[in-house]
């Protein structure tokens, strides 16, 4: 299936120890558009949408996608993957400041 519709992920606000599960808010790029949503905004978008999709370019410019992870027990949460591998390539993006109450910012 070709995704019709991609966000690059550029930056992460993240609350608490820092840790996947901390990251509420995500600063992203698309073709026409840019913004600051949600975590839990792209999670609910990802799900709804199987033809859309977010991902992050790594140190080497590669490209990451960048999933839905759900464990059993504890709320759902973005995390990238490439090679098959979960990895740690959002937690290495830049950081934001995340202000309260937490609105949505789309551009």
């Amino acid at each position: 299936m070709q995704k019709t519709l991609t966000l690059q992920i550029i930056a992460i606000g993240v609350k608490g120890a820092g840790g996947h599960e901390d990251i509420t808010h995500v600063q992203w790029q698309a073709a026409s558009s840019s913004g600051i949503t949600s975590s839990h905004a792209v999670i609910s978008w990802l799900r709804e949408h199987a033809e859309h999709e977010a991902w992050l370019a790594d140190g080497e410019r590669r490209r990451v996608a960048v999933e839905v992870v759900t464990p059993i027990g504890a709320p759902a949460h973005l995390r990238s993957r490439a090679g098959g591998q979960w990895g740690d390539h959002l937690l290495a993006l830049p950081r934001f400041q995340v202000s309260e109450p937490a609105d949505e910012q789309n551009g």
